[in-house]
């Protein structure tokens, strides 16, 4: 049953001597049996190769306690020392933007004591007005403004006290005043017996419990806190319209927040001299427009006084922070390869997957698997699929959720995948791997963890050795993470890139490194790694794309780096020019073969075709019976496909259901999908590299699903084997001759372009 033992470990990338922890959550079992075993095959999808799995001997074996360790989600700030422990008068104001007010009480700011006897706190409460809190003698009072706040709206807020009136007061400003028809509201009690002095911190977004547990989070922007020892009644802005303290108020100001300082960070900077700095908790959205933004700047680091808000959710979460129940140190004789913690107690059973590489100064192979583990976070306990309107549009068919989605619909606390939304519905833009993820385990859906181990299965079945490479290996080590390699070769969808990768594996195939891209929709979306905990991964979903949401105009560039992000394609660097073809279509409902093509007559092309008679490649396959589909791309010179590349093989035929992307779309028309459009396909390419290496591309993310077809005897697994036995073969690739190339390149831009050609397989 899933759910019942959940894992994660603190490193998805090992090495020799290096130490990985286990972090275990047991919900009924009271004990769970652990055991390391290498994995080939992780997939037990009926057709399939089966899981193929073994125990590998290690001192971590054992029997193993088990306890619940509870996930705690939400964002929120913390400011350890506010200064408020002798407050005998206040004034606290801030600029929100709330996404869900009326659902539930919220914690704007504020240091209220449990007992309620001390401290005071903004919030918002049940019925959506803004409320200030106070603590005292005989419990809490509150002053609540007479308006209830309206969703994505900009309102200014002040609050006050003062011991020697007993005067509290509240000001709501709806921002801008005009001419929004929104009225200023504002509250004015006597409280004689309020005392705001607090010993604990002051909390912004939530609210902590006598566990120091948040608790009443806070959905929405928060910009421009500002705290003061003195009661004032005036406008808000004056308080927050100035980035420092005003100098009449100088001596008087205790805290003075600039959520645009430090945006990579968890840092939250005071700009008071006292220097209250403090940190956010559970990642928040930074790099957020606030109430200042008019259009003037899209890059939070052009003016930075424009993006001085926060965004916080009820459902952020950066890492689950739980305790450690085991550890492996990994041994000097452990293959590199993909390994797994398996957990169980039972019935119950649960995976927690790493990947060892070869020590730094040990042996290498000459092969290794890129495992797309950036892609793995992003997808990492997708939600959509449960609650999607037109998910089975898309797919074509019924939704059928697994025993995993229906866990996850009801766990919202083990957050989502950046193709869902928060509960405010904002797009999550952050992912994290420190936590369960129930989707990229060994026997789950065929989506790439699950795919990818079928190229480390087929490569150890063709009897060749291979490492394992991470995407955060390449990401944090550069081309060196590459170099010791003659070939690398991709699972079926590394979508997801960091600048860094990219430059890593551009420079790899550019120094006659060969690279195997046995996939489709790969290298399309920028990413960001967290420079703080490369474990998180941001993506902006900016215009262009298949995206599940879209980034706020002025949000499109990432908190982690500042670089725009959005599409490869759009940042100038189409995948076509990395790997010879770019994502041209998508689609769920069925998939299609491969047909040869004239350029498989070249003598450059012949060792790919060795042994290969057949004219149909691929009329099989896990996904839709064939191994051009799902999503899948194609040669276009004009965005970059270099010249010489030889179109060896073409699908055609695809289906109603699959469709061409949007981003090459300039207007609407009706011919998008596979039985109308020739650009709804996918492209077997190959071509040389300048310094001896060379490129070899499927398209296509069926593909990989194809290989294990008749126990990995078919053509498919044929042709990928004569391609990676040659690649690994150290003899040199000759990029052809110039002025031999002038047909082929005329034929081959024409094979890329709008038009049918004839001749070139596709029908007329």
């Amino acid at each position: 049953m899933i759910g019942r033992i959940l894992a994660y470990s603190d490193r998805i990338s090992t090495r020799s001597g290096e130490t990985i922890a286990f972090k275990v959550s047991c919900d009924g079992p009271d004990h769970y049996e652990a055991e390391i075993v290498r994995l080939w095959s992780a997939s037990d999808a009926e057709g399939g190769p089966g899981l193929r799995e073994a125990v590998v001997a290690s001192p971590a074996h054992g029997r193993y306690a088990g306890r619940y360790q509870p996930i705690r989600a939400g964002s929120h700030a913390v400011i350890p020392d506010p200064g408020v422990a002798n407050l005998t008068a206040f004034t606290v104001a801030c600029a929100i933007w709330p996404t869900t007010p009326g659902n539930g009480e919220q914690t704007i700011i504020g240091c209220l004591e449990q007992s309620g006897k001390s401290g005071f706190m903004l919030l918002i409460d049940g019925a959506g007005r803004p409320v200030l809190r106070l603590g005292g003698k005989s419990g809490t009072r509150d002053i609540a403004a007479d308006t209830c706040l309206i969703s994505r709206t900009w309102y200014q807020l002040l609050a006050s006290w003062d011991a020697s009136s007993g005067q509290a007061t509240l000001t709501c400003v709806p921002y801008p005043a005009s001419p929004s028809p929104l009225r200023t509201a504002r509250a004015r009690a006597h409280v004689p017996d309020a005392w705001p002095a607090a010993s604990g911190p002051l909390v912004m977004a939530a609210s902590l419990d006598r566990m120091g547990h948040a608790r009443c989070h806070y959905n929405g922007k928060i910009e421009a806190p500002r705290l003061l020892g003195v009661a004032l009644e005036s406008a808000p802005a004056l308080l927050l319209d100035t980035q420092e303290p005003p100098e009449n108020l100088l001596a008087a100001t205790l805290g003075w927040w600039d959520f645009a300082r430090e945006t990579p960070t968890r840092r939250i900077i005071d700009r008071s001299p006292w220097g209250r700095h403090g940190h956010t908790v559970n990642l928040p959205a930074r790099a957020m427009k606030g109430l200042r933004w008019d259009g003037s700047a899209m890059d939070w680091r052009a003016r930075p006084e424009h993006y001085g808000a926060i965004h916080f959710h009820d459902d952020d979460l950066d890492d689950c922070r739980w305790e450690t129940d085991f550890t492996l140190t990994v041994p000097e004789d452990m293959p590199s390869g993909c390994y797994a913690a398996r957990l169980r107690s039972g019935e119950d059973e649960e995976y927690a997957p790493f990947y060892v590489r070869p020590a730094v100064d040990g042996p290498h192979a000459d092969i290794a698997f890129l495992a797309s583990t950036a892609s793995h976070n992003i997808y990492g306990n997708y939600h959509k699929a449960a609650y999607s309107g037109h998910s089975e549009v898309m797919n074509s068919g019924f939704t059928i959720l697994s025993e995993a989605s229906e866990y996850l619909s009801r766990h919202p606390e083990l957050s989502g995948s950046t193709y869902d939304w928060h509960t405010d519905a904002s797009g999550m833009a952050y992912a994290t791997r420190l936590r369960p993820m129930l989707n990229m385990r060994p026997k789950t859906d065929l989506w790439y963890y699950d795919v990818d181990s079928l190229v480390v299965d087929w490569i150890d079945r063709c009897g060749l050795a291979c490492d394992v490479v991470t995407d955060e290996d390449m990401h944090l080590e550069g081309l060196a993470a590459l170099a010791p390699y003659k070939v690398i070769v991709t699972g079926h969808h590394p979508e997801y890139y960091s600048p860094r990768m990219l430059k890593a594996l551009a420079a790899f195939t550019e120094r006659g490194g060969r690279l195997m891209y046995l996939g489709g929709n790969g290298f399309y979306w920028k990413i960001a790694f967290d420079p703080e905990n490369p474990a998180i991964v941001e993506v902006r979903r900016t215009e262009g794309g298949i995206r599940a949401w879209s980034a706020e105009p002025g949000e499109g560039h990432h908190s982690f780096d500042g670089d725009y992000g959005g599409l490869w394609r759009r940042a100038g660097f189409a995948p076509n020019r990395l790997v010879g073809v770019g994502f041209t279509a998508q689609g769920f409902d069925g998939a299609e073969p491969y047909w040869r093509m004239p350029h498989a007559d070249d003598p450059r092309a012949a060792f790919i075709w060795d042994g290969i008679k057949d004219e149909k490649i691929g009329d099989f396959g896990l996904f839709g019976g064939g191994a051009s589909g799902v999503e899948t791309d194609r040669y276009d010179a004009d965005l970059g496909s270099p010249p010489h590349a030889l179109i060896v093989g073409r699908s055609r035929d695809h289906t109603p259901g699959i469709f061409r992307v949007p981003e090459e779309l300039l207007a609407t028309h009706n011919m998008i999908d596979g039985t109308t459009n020739p650009l709804v396909r996918a492209d077997l390419v190959f071509f040389e590299t300048a310094g001896g290496g060379a490129v070899f591309s499927v398209g296509s993310m069926a593909w990989v699903c194809a290989l294990p077809h008749a126990g990995y005897d078919n053509n498919v697994a044929r042709m990928s084997e004569n391609v990676l036995r040659r690649f690994a073969d150290p003899e040199p690739f000759v990029m052809p001759v110039e002025d031999r190339m002038d047909g082929r390149d005329q034929q081959t831009r024409e094979a890329g372009a709008d038009g049918v050609v004839e001749g070139l397989g596709y029908r007329t």
